[in-house]
């Protein structure tokens, strides 16, 4: 595990195209699902730290200033991207419940700060979502669903940020729920 974030850091460091990051955030996931994210400070924060920050450049790339359509077509891309950020808000809970020095203040802060930015986008697309002209076939798409899900990870946890934008999207979210529920 110390050899495959070695090079999951090398990779990450280095200016490549945006196809091979995705791929090494891949396999950073994966790993992410098996462990969680404290394989990530084994070495310190600075990997931690390194592996959100791609996250977060790669979610916004993928998210920003796409129509629906074009953002369906990157659906296994966002959803691994979504799950290492889901891994992240989940991280900052359980910090609550264990010693602070796992992480700096001014590090949490970044992370949340970034988390925020990415969630942003996030809304942006739902938004999108609800106001597109397929709007009723696109409520079934499972981009959608894992948007859903991040955001419900998010407020879950943080019910103050972005609450205006969470708050204009509930009765899209109430009908989603509905048509994803009573789906044939």
């Amino acid at each position: 595990l110390p050899s495959a974030r070695h090079a999951l850091n090398d990779v990450l460091r280095s200016k490549i195209a945006s196809v091979y990051c995705l791929r090494a955030l891949a396999l950073a996931s994966s790993i992410a699902d098996c462990l969680g994210l404290e394989w990530a400070l084994e070495d310190g924060e600075e990997f931690f730290k390194l592996l959100f920050y791609r996250t977060s450049v790669e979610t916004r790339m993928v998210l920003d200033g796409k129509c629906v359509d074009e953002l369906f077509e990157r659906d296994k891309e966002a959803s691994m991207l979504y799950s290492l950020l889901e891994h992240y808000v989940t991280f900052l809970v359980t910090l609550e419940n264990q010693p602070k020095t796992l992480l700096g203040a001014e590090t949490i802060c970044q992370i949340h700060s970034g988390l925020k930015d990415c969630l942003t986008d996030v809304l942006a697309f739902l938004s999108d979502v609800d106001t597109s002209g397929s709007r009723d076939e696109n409520m079934k798409r499972s981009l959608v669903s894992m948007s859903v899900r991040l955001l419900g990870s998010w407020i879950a946890e943080e019910t103050l940020a972005l609450q205006k934008p969470v708050i204009s999207l509930i009765p899209f979210l109430v009908e989603l729920g509905s048509v994803v529920c009573y789906a044939d």
